[in-house]
């Protein structure tokens, strides 16, 4: 055939297969479909078999902390530099990784399940035997398949044939792009006009598809039937995501699994690390500074011999002590427990997908969120129906439906014209099932009119070509449709040419800013529909007029007629219905100093309507609208605008990306200091592309939230990202770090959990990092009072212990800790901002808990030694359960409360520290005297913690943060 020879030179890029499979696997000069290309799965693991083990190693090794306990324990190894057994080193750093390998196993496990379950929903393929049952897994390139109404397309393919006789369907995209009209799909007519499926099954034919792409828009591909060419385009496309909204359709698979337009324009998930362990990463490297400072001082100390070296590695594994290796466990093990209260302690259903994260829900400063299915629900309800004389609300159905049917005044019969006409000019397709009245159609707002009409007696009953039929009370009225004038973005109207026995009607509906240029008079009509645009509805203004013969004749010429001159019947306002409680919670979330803004794939007078109900935007604010940027001196200007705006930004996805490709560092710079932001016609990579910048540029956390397909590259490359379970999927909630029902959840997920779960980390972690501290300056106070020996004071198992079975669980309750109730926290959001810009974790409390750990190290051993001159073992005794205790004592001064479970640490602590005496005698051992021997211990602590109750009785009493003020008024 001329047309392959044409193209050998482009088939590895093209896509070139037979259907149906059967005949294709009988020729030989085309490999089978399932060998070449993509298989049809989702997957959002992280690891595979073979690579989970050197990945999570590698991922270990980001963090300084793991790099030089490595070494210390390679030290170790060897004789002349050991101060201790290998197993002091090696048991703890074990003991992490093993901890890290099981959570990260046990995540991406659960990622594992989920995309096994999406992967194995049932879909029907349709072969020359008939249709059959297999998961969405099965598929392959050049199968046939059959989706139908409210079913999910499983892969990208070709519509060829449906049952309608037009060969159209409806379908919904929002989970694709993010927009929330339905929109019509057109089957191949080559394949249309065939009778039943089983034709189509069993004919044989080529596909010449373009590579894979991204482009959701744009599609070019043939159908080679019969020796003859057929053109495809993206009308006879589905993509993959898309949900059939009406009918039933038969497709040939095109692109499968990471071919497909919905996973292209999905970024790969990577690996999260949070702020506070980057924070920890640049502390650890101080600790190791030090503790590499310490044993160069201490050896220069010692003095020089012939073998320096070996005293300053000793020195260096001795001081090692102060960089905690149980500090990435504690953490680890927090945020376990932490991902769990989120889950069990909700007052919705919450999913932790990734326990890595807990603590950035503590320092959100901007939250991105999709429109549709995130804040609202995509249902539309007319709120107002104004015909100048009157105002229509839906609490009025009954009366107006009483009017309707029985019109007494001018003003009822103005009422009557406006429904009848909203019933006419729409695109909206009735069908009749189970004696019940449907709809079909792909404008949200459309349906809404349609249903509103049906609620007070005009229903839409029938639409055929060239006519339209509607059924009042008492009678049915078909009328000639004799022409549509379509409705376009850039028209922002639409119009039916209409014949009513023997008058001709024109019929328009349209935006108020397009309808005022085409209306007679009527002032009114402008300040109701700014009115309605104030309280975030959609406005959508009617008009009429009479089309004399002439204009007729020359309509039937021309195909077009003069839109001018138009009679107001009156002005709808539309109502995208909002999830339950979105208003306060985008209130609280903005008192709690988070910056929101909106990225929608809807458009510009869509995304402003809802900013404005959602009390994105407030009502006294001002919003500067930026559209139709096209050239450099353009965004120029636009950026200076925002630069002198302080308010909120509507922007569209052209003009975003104009200034993104020019001006992008002074662009996201500006922007961030609004109050609020919405970006319309957004495309999926252009989400990720802004989740991404205004993390990077303004050094803050971003969180993400959507519900769709196309939300999930946005999600998977914010800082936090948060899915809702949608309607029609759960891709984002797939592929998020967090799973919630509703809008509303995110609320108590960020300002109270992820508040409690950052503020207790921030406090763990340097309480651990205050323990290795207090203990290492104790050893190197007993180096230096002899002689600057390289040895470990504390030997063998204790040494193991005291970050173990001694101190973890007092240390570990912390993470329970809770200053405040979920109810306060929501009455008072600012507390979350006192935190979220780092005040509990910074260079300010760092070397304040270095402080502590350096006076309480030298207190101990110094009073220790001059004070009770003590022997060697019971140097050991003294000095370690001064240590111990210690940390007990500072466990409560760190906690806001002090809880049951916390009792039950301290008492198992103290009860395993003295069975220790029974069991390690001889590395430690209560002397005869053991009244005087207690006395010692408490002798020494009550003087070690005196700076700590001093600091803590100011911060409480003297200067008190603003929770402790609450906490005065409101018990929890």
């Amino acid at each position: 055939m001329n047309i392959r020879k044409e193209r050998k030179k482009t088939e590895i890029e093209e896509r070139h297969f037979f259907v149906n499979r059967n005949i294709e696997r009988a020729h030989n000069n085309i490999r089978s479909a399932d060998e070449k290309y993509s298989k049809n799965i989702i997957c959002n693991q992280k690891y595979s078999l073979f690579t989970f083990i050197p990945l999570v190693f590698a991922q270990q090794l980001k963090h300084f902390l793991n790099i030089f306990f490595m070494m210390v324990i390679i030290l170790q190894l060897f004789p002349l530099v050991r101060v201790s057994h290998p197993l002091t080193s090696i048991f703890p750093w074990a003991l992490v990784q093993v901890f890290v390998y099981i959570k990260e196993g046990t995540d991406d496990y659960k990622r594992y399940k989920r995309d096994k379950e999406a992967n194995d929903k049932q879909c029907t393929r349709y072969t020359v035997g008939g249709a059959i049952r297999v998961p969405a897994s099965e598929l392959a390139v050049g199968d046939l398949i059959i989706v139908t109404k409210d079913e999910r397309v499983p892969a990208d393919a070709i519509l060829l044939k449906t049952e309608e006789v037009n060969g159209s369907i409806f379908v919904r995209t929002d989970q694709l792009d993010g927009e929330t009209d339905w929109k019509i799909k057109m089957s191949h007519s080559v394949f249309q006009h065939m009778d039943g499926f089983d034709k189509v099954a069993k004919s044989y034919f080529e596909v010449i598809a373009e590579p894979p792409s991204k482009d959701i828009y744009s599609f070019n591909g043939e159908l080679l039937v019969d020796n003859a060419q057929h053109k495809v385009h993206e009308d006879n496309m589905l993509w993959m995501n898309m949900v059939i909204a009406s009918g039933t359709s038969l497709c040939v698979v095109v692109y499968t699994g990471k071919d497909t337009r919905a996973v292209m324009n999905t970024t790969k998930a990577r690996n999260k690390s949070g702020l506070i362990d980057k924070e920890l990463n640049f502390y650890t490297k101080i600790l190791c500074s030090m503790s590499f400072s310490f044993a160069v001082l201490f050896t220069v100390l010692r003095g020089t011999y012939s073998m320096w070296y070996i005293t300053l590695v000793r020195f260096l594994i001795i001081f090692s002590t102060v960089i905690p290796i149980s500090l990435r466990v504690n953490i680890d093990w927090a945020r376990v427990v932490y991902a769990r209260g989120m889950e069990t302690h909700s007052d919705t259903p919450i999913v932790v997908r990734n326990s890595n994260i807990p603590e950035e829900l503590g320092r959100i400063s901007y939250l991105l969120t999709d429109k549709t299915g995130t804040l609202t629900t995509n249902e539309m309800e007319i709120k107002k129906m104004h015909t100048g004389d009157l105002c229509y609300t839906p609490d009025f159905i009954q009366e107006i439906y009483e009017m309707i049917t029985n019109p007494k005044s001018p003003a009822d019969l103005t009422a009557c014209e406006l429904l009848i006409a909203m019933c006419l000019c729409n695109n909206v397709i009735p069908y009749v099932e189970n004696n019940k009245i449907g709809y079909i159609s792909s404008s949200p707002d459309e349906m809404a009119m349609v249903r509103w009409a049906e609620k007070v007696g005009i229903t839409l009953w029938g639409r055929g070509p060239g006519w339209v039929e509607v059924k009042t009370a008492d009678s049915k009225k078909r009328y000639e449709l004799l022409h549509t004038i379509r409705f376009t973005s850039e028209r922002k109207c639409m119009g039916v040419v209409i014949k009513s026995e023997d008058k001709v009607y024109l019929y328009m509906k349209g935006a108020d800013s397009v309808m005022k240029k085409l209306i007679i008079g009527k002032d009114w009509m402008e300040e109701e529909a700014q009115s309605m645009a104030k309280e975030g509805l959609r406005t959508m203004v009617f008009g009429r007029r009479l089309v004399s013969e002439e204009e007729v004749k020359e309509l039937a010429q021309t195909h077009t007629i003069s839109e001018d001159g138009l009679d107001l019947l009156g002005v709808t306002g539309v109502e995208d219905k909002l999830q339950d409680d979105v208003r306060v919670s985008l209130e609280t979330l903005r008192n709690a100093g988070i910056k929101i803004w909106m990225l929608t794939g809807d458009k510009v007078e869509t995304a402003r309507c809802i900013a404005v109900s959602s009390r994105l935007f407030s009502r006294c604010s001002q919003i500067l609208t930026i559209t139709d940027i096209k050239t450099p001196q353009d965004a120029d200007l636009a950026i200076k605008k925002i630069e002198r705006e302080k308010d909120c930004l509507v922007i569209d996805g052209a003009s975003l990306q104009i200034l993104m490709d020019m001006y992008r560092t002074e662009f996201i710079t500006a922007v961030s200091m609004l109050s609020a932001v919405a970006c319309c016609r957004c495309s999926p990579t252009q989400k990720a592309e802004i989740a991404k910048e205004v993390s990077r540029i303004t050094k803050k956390r971003v969180c993400c939230i959507g519900d769709g397909g196309n939300d999930v590259s946005m999600i998977q490359q914010a800082n936090v990202g948060i899915g809702i379970v949608g309607k029609e999927g759960r891709q984002a909630s797939l592929a998020a770090d967090v799973s919630v029902n509703e809008f509303k959840a995110i609320v108590d997920l960020i300002l109270w959990h992820g508040r409690n779960s950052y503020k207790n980390t921030a406090k763990l972690a340097q309480f651990i990092i205050h323990r290795g501290t207090t203990l290492g300056i104790a050893q190197g106070i007993f180096s230096s009072l002899f002689n600057f020996c390289p040895i470990s004071i504390y030997q063998g198992k204790i040494s193991i212990g005291y970050v173990t079975f001694y101190t973890f669980l007092p240390v570990f309750s912390i993470v329970l800790s809770k200053d405040m109730s979920k109810k306060v926290s929501r009455k008072f959001p600012e507390l979350y901002s006192d935190i979220s810009n780092g005040s509990v974790l910074n260079n300010s409390t760092f070397s304040t808990w270095m402080f502590m750990g350096y006076y309480q190290g030298v207190v101990i051993m110094i009073l220790t030694l001059f004070l009770f001159e003590s022997a060697l073992i019971q140097l050991v005794s003294i000095t370690f359960s001064c240590l111990v205790l210690n940390e007990l004592l500072m466990v409560f001064l760190c906690v806001s409360k002090v809880h049951n479970l916390m009792i039950i640490a301290q008492s198992v602590s103290i009860l395993l520290y003295f069975l220790s005496f029974k069991v390690l005698s001889d590395e430690i051992q209560i002397p005869s005297e053991w009244k005087k021997f207690l006395f010692q211990i408490l002798f020494v602590n009550i003087i070690a913690i005196l700076p700590a109750i001093a600091q803590y009785a100011w911060r409480i009493w003297m200067n008190p943060p603003s929770y402790r003020k609450i906490q005065a008024t409101y018990s929890y």
